[in-house]
């Protein structure tokens, strides 16, 4: 297999997970006017991706990966999630990320499937891909393109709420490359600890993910 090719199709903001669904909590800033422009929203990316994603999406790839027993990392992932949104937003995306893997026929996403279907596992994204890219001898650093995935689509989401020019948008991606290589490396180190840090979260973007359950309208699920 093109190994190339399938890193480019898999980590692309098109693919359908359906994360164009999700602001993961920024839309409660936005609803305060705390993210109003390029600057501000940058700003929430910078925190959400250090604070929340690392420990949480990052590191339980490279966990799963490194082939940590799968059922206690989704467990903790679920466990450490206080909205209910946010669990439902990961399962929600684990779920169609699986489904559209299925043309690869990989034998670990069978099994962490039918884990989900026995209600052993909740699902979540990060251990999809975690799992897929191992037993496709991916590299480890393609958490890099995950991560940067990540990115894409919640500039492409904040694109359309905020609103934002696509100049900024892009100047966001850009902006943003440095933040890729500080994810992966202190992910790298994190994952020396095993599972000791994984879940670990900031208050503050909880309270914005638990604000938006009661946002009177919204224009994502989460």
């Amino acid at each position: 297999m093109q190994k190339e090719l399938l890193i480019s199709q898999i980590f692309d903001n098109a693919f359908p997970n359906g994360a164009y669904s999700h602001s993961f909590g920024f839309e409660s800033f936005l609803r305060l006017n705390l993210i109003n422009d390029e600057k501000s929203f940058l700003k929430w990316l910078e925190i959400y991706m250090k604070k929340s994603f690392l420990y949480n999406d990052a590191l339980g790839f490279l966990l799963a990966y490194d082939g940590f027993d799968i059922t206690n990392l989704d467990e903790i992932l679920f466990a450490s999630s206080q909205s209910l949104e946010m669990r439902n937003a990961n399962k929600f995306m684990a779920q169609n990320s699986l489904k559209t893997l299925e043309i690869f026929s990989s034998n670990s996403l069978l099994k962490y499937a039918n884990l989900i279907k026995s209600k052993k596992c909740h699902g979540h994204n990060a251990l999809v891909f975690g799992l897929f890219c191992k037993e496709f001898d991916l590299s480890k650093s393609v958490l890099k393109n995950y991560t940067f995935s990540n990115i894409k689509n919640l500039a492409a989401n904040a694109t359309r709420s905020i609103p934002l020019g696509q100049i900024a948008t892009q100047k966001i991606l850009k902006n943003s490359y440095d933040l890729v290589d500080e994810i992966y490396e202190n992910a790298l180190n994190l994952s020396s600890f095993k599972s000791e840090f994984l879940g670990c979260g900031f208050c503050g973007l909880e309270v914005g993910n638990l604000m938006h359950e009661s946002l009177n309208f919204r224009l994502f699920m989460s």
